[in-house]
């Protein structure tokens, strides 16, 4: 009985090291590569930025937005957005409408072993949002 009780609490504490490692990989400044539906993001502006305070800061060219996203294991999920109120042209304002959308869908998150790469996914696992950490 003993042995099982052991081999339980490593398991709880491997999966708590490996949520913990996970979210801290996280943090840093992150090029937003796809927004799901759009064919013209210009990478070159777009800023994905996780605070080691938690809070997000994130643009596709135009406004500057910022959020509190809630992280437990690779489980994520967005607070409120706050917004800049620019007037931006076409089509950064479709593709700053598209984020913002996917934004409110995204539930996971998929981290490559390389801590490259970054997928921000639905509740069915599908990629809404790709990252490239930033050099």
């Amino acid at each position: 009985m003993r042995h099982v009780r052991f081999l339980g609490l490593v398991f709880a504490i491997t999966t708590w090291a490996m949520a913990v490692a996970g979210s801290s990989g996280l943090q840093g400044k992150w090029q937003i590569e796809t927004v799901k539906g759009v064919d013209n993001l210009d990478v070159s502006r777009t800023e994905f930025v996780l605070i080691n305070n938690g809070s997000a800061s994130m643009t596709v060219g135009c406004n500057r937005m910022r959020s509190q996203p809630k992280i437990e294991g690779n489980r994520i999920k967005f607070g409120s957005v706050a917004t800049t109120r620019m007037a931006c042209q076409p089509p950064v304002d479709l593709v700053e409408s598209s984020f913002r959308a996917a934004l409110d869908l995204i539930r996971a998150f998929d981290l490559d072993i390389s801590g490259r790469r970054l997928m921000l996914l639905n509740n069915a696992g599908d990629a809404l949002v790709t990252l490239r950490k930033a050099d």
